[in-house]
């Protein structure tokens, strides 16, 4: 098998790695550049100094042939963590931190074997860089990040009812304006009636006329009205099933991914507009919980379980709580409680 030093000489270039290891190999060196000074200073603290020293004579007795550890070697960091109490019972690692190190730990396992296909080692560089934001490493999670591949961009949004019905009536409205100077002749009321006859066509239409986007705009139609804060949505059991997606004011599946507020790719959830957030178990959360984060993430297949509470805020000002009912691997499927309130528009 080969060693982890070995692998780190991959990772740097020294040699290709094989297959279509090359992105999680780099990847996971600089998740090792994280740990390594993380790891190091909660371990001395619970444990002295030598505490390095001290694993790898406990590893030599058992193993019956000489270890010795280095802070260069990243699945050992990982397995610390998730071994440690001092990283779960203590609370040292901000939820989820024990469970994405043990992702990454079977990660790190499959280097030497198998292979990844593009979608996983995109997700595999996803719970990288959150890794690395839980420890405080910004910076290295900015670098990991700028490898994931850019997903296809999302369809243009349409205009919704609401927008295509003011459209109608302004130009009827800007119409009779232009009349008013022009007495009521003949034609003048020919060409107010046609407007007139053209804009119930339009309303009608618009009844039988299918959209597949939804109402995604709390600021537009009959949300207009409502204050900051109020709550929009409230809806149980939505079940996005794998390639598809939700309107968050809607509350409906939709076939495809990349579209809507959220969509449910590859076993792992994401936000159109880049901001979801794991809450944490305790508390019941609100609408300023979801509302005041700042530092967001990817909700990965691991971390999916039931009881699990997720914010999702869009661009649009939407603003959404989404409580993991329950979640299942084959075929894949993911069922939520969804609440939605206004929120403030996003920059």
């Amino acid at each position: 098998m080969r060693t982890w030093w070995a692998r780190q000489r991959y990772a740097a270039g020294m040699t290709p790695v094989p297959g279509n290891h090359q992105r999680v190999a780099d990847g996971l060196a600089l998740v090792g550049k994280g740990l390594a000074p993380y790891v190091d200073k909660q371990m001395r603290a619970r444990h002295g100094p030598q505490w390095l020293a001290a694993r790898s004579k406990e590893d030599t007795a058992r193993r019956g042939e000489l270890v010795e550890h280095s802070l260069d070697d990243t699945p050992l960091m990982l397995r610390i963590i998730t071994e440690d109490p001092v990283f779960g019972e203590q609370k040292v690692l901000p939820q989820p931190g024990v469970r994405v190190a043990g992702i990454l730990l079977r990660v790190a396992g499959r280097l030497d074997g198998g292979s990844f296909t593009p979608a996983e080692e995109d997700h595999a560089l996803r719970t990288m860089a959150q890794m690395l934001r839980l420890i405080g490493a910004r910076k290295l999670a900015g670098e990991v990040h700028e490898m994931i591949k850019p997903p296809p961009p999302p369809l243009p949004r349409r205009r919704n009812n609401a927008q295509l019905v003011r459209r109608a009536v302004l130009g009827k409205k800007a119409a009779e304006a232009a009349e008013k100077g022009g007495g009521k002749s003949g034609s003048s009321q020919i060409r107010l009636t046609t407007l007139v006859v053209g804009a119930l066509v339009v309303l009608v239409a618009l009844q039988f006329i299918s959209d597949d986007s939804s109402p995604d705009d709390p600021y537009e139609g009959k949300w207009a009205e409502r204050k900051v804060g109020d709550q929009l949505v409230s809806k149980k059991d939505v079940a996005l099933s794998d390639g598809k997606h939700v309107v968050l004011l809607e509350g409906k599946p939709h076939d495809g991914s990349f579209k809507g507020d959220v969509y449910f790719t590859a076993g792992a959830l994401y936000a159109t507009d880049k901001r979801l957030a794991i809450l944490p178990d305790d508390g019941k959360p609100g609408f300023g919980d979801c509302a005041g984060i700042k530092d967001w993430l990817t909700v990965a297949e691991d971390e999916l379980e039931k009881g699990r509470r997720i914010c999702v805020v869009t661009d649009r000002g939407a603003v959404a709580l989404l409580t993991v009912q329950s979640v299942r691997a084959k075929p894949r499927k993911v069922t939520f409680d969804l609440r939605v309130w206004k929120g403030e528009r996003q920059d």
